[in-house]
């Protein structure tokens, strides 16, 4: 089975090239987890799974940030997809 070329130029069939954009991409996806942890979205994230009614009651609506977080978690597991 032949993997292809990524943006036309790089040739996904070499282990080795393959393995640095799996690289690449995968610590991509780590600093944006960990800025994301470190931002104040990431920090109301942490208020709602310590107690979801202080967040509400200091005005944050929980509900829209659980989604959000939904759909990065999404984003992200979807970034290699499996075959």
């Amino acid at each position: 089975m032949t993997r292809g070329k990524l943006f036309g130029m790089i040739d996904l069939n070499s282990d080795i090239a393959l393995y640095y954009i799996v690289l690449v991409v995968m610590l991509l996806a780590f600093a944006l987890i960990v800025r994301i942890v470190h931002s104040p979205f990431g920090q109301v994230l942490v208020a709602i799974k310590e107690n979801e009614p202080r967040a509400v009651s200091l005005g944050y609506d929980t509900a829209r940030y659980k989604l959000l977080a939904f759909v990065l978690s999404a984003g992200l597991a979807g970034v290699w997809p499996a075959r």
